[in-house]
């Protein structure tokens, strides 16, 4: 019986087209801490700005889920991606910006932080700051959901 194979995810993220070898290597980076989490899957990484660095990790695995490091659902994510992915049998997951278990593990995050800091929270206000789109709305509302969802824990 031949051995079976670990279910695989790439992680990509946009990159930064002017210097993308920094951004790959960090991605790479995050990829390497998500894996240790996950050790029956393999997690690699790519980024759409890295020249031909989407289309080597899907000729090594061509079957693999897609996991967007995105905050929203806009145009990378509903255009730019699946327009690199026509040739492969991938699945893109909902992108990180919109799990509904991002704000919980933010109001986790900051609890341990301002506890950790002796911070009253009652007293302790949070700016969100979000990137923001040129031309869709989506990546405003995602930063908005966010914060009344955090607002809310």
């Amino acid at each position: 019986m031949a051995p079976a194979t670990k279910p695989t995810a790439i992680i990509v993220a946009h990159g930064q087209p002017s210097d993308p070898v920094p951004a790959e290597q960090a991605l790479h980076d995050v990829a390497e801490r998500v894996a240790q989490h996950l050790p029956r899957w393999t997690i690699t990484s790519a980024t759409m700005a890295a020249k031909g660095a989407l289309e080597q990790a899907l000729e090594q695995h061509p079957t693999a889920a897609i996991y967007p490091l995105f905050m929203a659902d806009g145009w990378f994510i509903g255009t730019a991606l699946p327009d690199r992915l026509l040739q492969h049998g991938c699945t893109i997951l909902p992108p990180l910006g919109m799990d509904k278990n991002l704000p919980l593990l933010a109001a986790d995050i900051l609890t341990d932080r301002l506890h950790d800091l002796d911070w009253d929270m009652r007293e302790t206000r949070l700016l969100i700051a979000a990137h923001g789109g040129q031309h869709s709305p989506n990546p405003a509302r995602a930063a908005r959901h966010f914060a009344a969802v955090l607002g809310k824990v």
